[in-house]
């Protein structure tokens, strides 16, 4: 078994925010001119939650998202430095 990347579980939340965006057209596509395919992840995340179309329900979704996203990262900077 080939050993764990966690840079390809990070890769695959900014694909899953994309294709949300731009493919799926959440919120009827309010967000196709803000989150863009460079937008780095947390960014993304913080735009939909400051939204106000974004429900409470989601909001507290997306920043229990945001911050395992963080440690994630982190995590994977760590084990990745020498």
């Amino acid at each position: 078994m080939a050993p764990y990347d966690g840079s390809d579980l990070l890769e695959r939340v900014r694909e899953t925010i994309l294709i949300g965006v731009h493919k799926l057209l959440y919120k009827n596509g309010a967000f196709k001119e803000q989150i863009l395919k460079n937008t780095p992840v947390v960014d993304a995340m913080d735009i939909l939650i400051r939204s106000p179309l974004t429900t409470h329900e989601e909001k507290g979704k997306l920043l229990t998202h945001r911050k395992d996203y963080i440690a994630l990262q982190k995590e994977w900077k760590k084990a990745t430095c020498w």
